[in-house]
């Protein structure tokens, strides 16, 4: 989205630095990032970019009281490294869930906001 990140790209390339990037999926790749992760979100209705796709590294969602586990049938076929994360006001109720889910779909795995739990918004 930033009209300088081809340039920010290449500077850091240049110094042969890997680039990792994490993105809420609704804005197409841009050559260069050697590690996506999407995180797609629930107001942009979960849409992921159809150039992002074949190049996101790992999925990444957060599970709240209306989290629709359905969504996530979409990545049944992903080859990629798949995480749910407990949305954080309401902790043990979204840890539960995801341990059930996870019960019958073990390509996915538990993953903890640790900046939430050491006080970073």
């Amino acid at each position: 989205m930033n009209p300088q990140i081809e340039t920010v790209i290449q500077f850091l390339k240049d110094r042969n630095f890997l680039i990792a990037c994490e993105t809420n999926g609704t804005q197409s790749y841009v050559d260069g990032i050697d590690w996506v992760t999407c995180s797609p979100k629930q107001d942009s209705k979960w849409m992921v970019h159809e150039d992002l796709v074949p190049k996101v590294s790992e999925y990444k969602y957060v599970v709240d009281s209306d989290f629709d586990f359905s969504i996530l049938d979409r990545h049944d076929n992903d080859h990629v490294a798949k995480y749910l994360s407990p949305e954080f006001n309401d902790m043990n109720t979204n840890v539960n869930k995801i341990i059930e889910y996870i019960k019958g779909h073990p390509k996915w795995s538990l993953s903890l906001q640790t900046h939430k739990w050491i006080g970073i918004p």
